[in-house]
């Protein structure tokens, strides 16, 4: 379309991504008046939103041919299956759903993205698969707390000391009292001191992932608000 701006009479070009049509001098931004709107990823999101996901994707794969190298557009190919309209929206989905975590990891066609990615977005798919990562290892951490929690809090259990008794001084192996210390030290280990051992170990275990879930939490926050910024300036 042969257009001009009313503002500075620069030229309009269309943006695909929004909808509307913006000067190439001035940057102002105009809507289009009394015809049909050109196809752009408005339509395609208002169609998903609307779970209309077949009509979704037949406009998107229109878009593509007319601009193959759009990023944005790539990355909406890739979400459309997930029925997701959103990296942000996909990555908070799978949170707390490895399987779903597994996917996005395993997906092919970031690699297509990836050749289209540049500066500071080069990270951005090293951000996503990371994020899924992280999310599948708190998923493991918190279910093996929760092991360690339920035994550490067991009713009835009891712990108690050391069955073998250390020799008294003056103790030699030939003594009676140096043979019964031998004869205690290869017994093997009462109930009472197995429990005592596995909840030592259970405790220790329980804070240093308590600690590490606190990292990776933090980590996880920040991989998110990275991504989104990430993506709202493809």
């Amino acid at each position: 379309m042969d257009q001009t701006c009313v503002t500075c009479g620069g030229e309009l070009k269309f943006n695909r991504t929004s909808g509307l049509y913006e000067c190439v001098s001035c940057g102002k931004v105009h809507a289009v008046v009394g015809r049909e709107s050109p196809l752009s990823l408005l339509d395609v999101d208002e169609r998903m939103h609307a779970h209309r996901y077949n009509e979704a994707e037949g406009i998107l794969l229109q878009l593509r041919k007319m601009e193959p190298d759009n990023a944005v557009f790539i990355l909406r190919s890739i979400l459309i299956p997930y029925k997701m309209t959103s990296t942000t929206l996909l990555l908070s989905c799978a949170k707390t759903n490895p399987s779903l975590c597994r996917s996005i990891i395993d997906c092919k066609d970031w690699a297509e993205l990836q050749s289209h990615l540049s500066g500071a977005h080069s990270h951005f798919i090293d951000d996503i698969k990371r994020y899924c990562q992280v999310s599948i290892d708190i998923h493991s951490l918190t279910q093996k707390i929760a092991r360690n929690e339920a035994f550490l809090s067991t009713p009835g259990r009891t712990s108690g000391s050391a069955l073998a008794l250390p020799a008294k001084d003056g103790d030699n192996e030939d003594s009676p009292d140096g043979f019964l210390s031998r004869l205690k030290s290869k017994m093997p280990k009462s109930r009472q001191d197995q429990i005592q051992e596995k909840e030592e170990a259970a405790k220790a275990e329980l804070k240093a992932d308590q600690e590490n879930l606190a990292r990776l939490s933090s980590e996880q926050s920040e991989l998110l608000l990275s991504i989104k910024e990430l993506e709202e300036t493809l």
